[in-house]
């Protein structure tokens, strides 16, 4: 009773903040206001029922096809844990074994970019939204013929939201309706764990450089999830910086320097603490070489590069960066099913209905089941 009245005193608070336009630095998307203006709505109710299986729900990632097979394919197959003391060094067991992963594959939206332009961005938060009820719903369509909703699965317990764009428009809304209706389900995005990761290695006052494609850069997705995080963290001396590296160059090494030339001339000698890759093409252990070659050779061309990294200085992956994330959630919250088998995956993709509503169809078991380890 007591955490209803809290739960309706956060929601009266955010929906008054909302309509008069007072959010300091996010105003909750026209879809989120609708579900809080109406409770009584499906898409409320599901929020607020989800979570009731516990560490026996599934893990799911959702987003761009392309980036949602990056990260599923991954997960599925890292080895960085030992998977008994939790401590960072591999054991010969994958790390989420026994785990069953869902890859929702956003077709109906693809590209996001597309959602991007001022007016379209409330359009990338409703389809973030509807993409999360559909993980944490215990029911999915057959085909777009289904008017029924006949499908039956096992609902989230995490989900992963694997493309950028929806860390910086979707990610908040999620989060602030997940805190309203009591649905206890771990979020996560690859950007953020980024984030994570950076800030608790250096602490506050740290000085990024974000590795990306112009068009990501150009997007405005870094300024808004900075901006979040450095007033949700009371961290105003923390800094940031875009960077496209040349995409043509040879070899990492060449990448890396021509880089680091483009953060100096943006930036001159300010000291960097990490740099959060936000790339997928990036090949992380050969930048790490390339950066500790730099610190570490002493030509004379490579002084003033040395000079711009502080001694802690990092180079962070986005692939690790949402293992480690997605593994240390796991088990601060105890989700972890505790079966020693491979894991397993299936797809779903977005559709619209007949009508144009929005539909989450499928269900299909694309993994290699291997049996249960003595």
């Amino acid at each position: 009773m007591i955490k209803n009245l809290i739960r309706l005193g956060i929601f009266a608070a955010l929906l008054a903040a909302c309509n008069s336009g007072e959010t300091s630095y996010h105003q909750l998307g026209l879809y989120s206001r609708y579900l809080l203006s109406d409770t009584t709505v499906t898409d409320f109710r599901i929020l607020s029922s989800c979570g009731k299986y516990g560490r026996m729900g599934k893990i799911y990632v959702l987003g761009e096809p392309e980036e949602v097979l990056e990260i599923s394919s991954y997960l599925l197959t890292s080895d960085h844990f030992n998977n008994i003391n939790g401590r960072n060094v591999p054991d010969g067991l994958v790390d989420f074994a026994g785990e069953d992963f869902c890859a929702v594959l956003d077709n109906l939206h693809t590209p996001y970019a597309n959602l991007l332009s001022g007016d379209m961005k409330d359009s990338l938060i409703a389809a973030s939204i509807r993409n999360f009820i559909a993980a944490v719903d215990s029911t999915y369509y057959l085909n777009i013929y289904d008017i029924e909703k006949l499908g039956r699965k096992i609902p989230a317990k995490m989900v992963v939201l694997a493309s950028a764009p929806t860390a910086a428009y979707g990610y908040f809304d999620i989060d602030s309706l997940c805190d309203i209706a009591g649905c206890n389900v771990r979020l996560i995005t690859p950007l953020h764990a980024m984030l994570d990761q950076s800030w608790a290695q250096h602490g506050k006052g740290l000085n990024l450089a974000v590795w990306t494609s112009d068009s990501t850069g150009l997007s405005g997705v870094y300024a808004e999830v900075m901006a979040h995080e450095k007033r949700l963290r009371a961290d105003d001396a923390a800094d940031y910086t875009v960077i496209s590296p040349d995409a043509a160059a040879p070899d990492a090494m060449s990448a890396f320097l021509d880089f680091m030339r483009k953060y100096r001339s943006s930036k001159a000698d300010k000291k960097l603490s990490s740099i959060i890759v936000d790339d997928w093409d990036a090949d992380i252990t050969a930048l790490r070489e390339a950066a500790e070659s730099v610190k570490t050779l002493s030509h004379d061309s490579l002084i003033t590069y040395k000079s711009l990294m502080q001694d802690d200085f990092d180079i962070i992956g986005k692939r690790d960066a949402v293992v480690k994330a997605c593994f240390s959630q796991m088990r601060e919250h105890n989700l972890f099913t505790h079966r020693i088998s491979y894991p397993t995956v299936e797809t779903y993709h977005t559709e619209a209905s007949r009508s144009g509503s929005f539909m989450l169809v499928g269900g299909k078991d694309n993994s290699k089941k291997k049996s249960e380890r003595e």
